[in-house]
């Protein structure tokens, strides 16, 4: 991937865009396990998400850290 992500989006303050972002990543993340909507969702997909969810989470912090430190190195 080719794409970089800044840390500093300009993000919408809309809640309800917060909550379609993450129902978009979750429904796309159940259907790449394969998850087709049936009722009730299986366990280990739900267990997956979990656990891709605090990956991506503790991978944009890490991000941020990494960016407030640069930002810190050239301010100061």
């Amino acid at each position: 991937m080719g794409n970089s992500i800044s840390s500093k989006p300009s993000l919408n303050p809309d809640p309800a865009s917060l909550g379609d972002l993450c129902q978009a990543m979750f429904l796309e993340g159940a259907r790449v396990l394969g998850f087709s909507g049936e009722t009730p969702m299986p366990r280990e997909v739900q267990r997956q998400l979990l656990l891709a969810a605090g990956l991506i989470a503790d991978g944009l912090g890490i991000l941020l850290e990494q960016d407030d430190d640069a930002e810190q190195e050239l301010t100061g």
